[in-house]
């Protein structure tokens, strides 16, 4: 049985919009006039509600306990992050080292998996 969706605060609400759309703890900072450390507070307090530790899953979980079907969708992306930008490629690499849905059972080290993210980075670069 799937566990009810907890009540959310209307900023929580708009933190997990914020993670849906990809946006960085200070792009909803700007987006919606607060501080940073006010953004960061709301995502902290998402994800402690959800019971999850990353962003990627706080908005899994959100989808699994049936928050927001696909015709409620805001599809506004947020602006994108450049892909040279180091603090996404840590984060990238973070995600992934953390990550409980690859398919291999041996944890990656932070260096195998910045490793992966720039072998993804240079073949988007191409692409562009």
């Amino acid at each position: 049985m799937t566990d009810p969706m907890p009540s959310l605060t209307e900023r929580e609400e708009d933190a997990l919009e914020s993670i849906a759309r990809g946006e960085t703890t200070k792009q909803t900072a700007a987006r919606l006039k607060i501080s940073f450390s006010t953004a960061r507070t709301h995502r902290h307090n998402l994800l402690r509600k959800l019971g999850v530790h990353t962003a990627a899953s706080a908005y899994a979980e959100a989808r699994r306990r049936g928050w927001r079907s696909e015709d409620e969708w805001d599809e506004t992306p947020a602006e994108p992050q450049r892909l040279d930008d180091p603090i996404l490629r840590r984060n990238a690499a973070d995600l992934l080292s953390r990550a409980d849905w690859v398919p291999w059972k041996t944890p990656l080290s932070i260096a195998q998996c910045e490793a992966i993210v720039d072998a993804v980075l240079r073949a988007l670069e191409e692409v562009q």
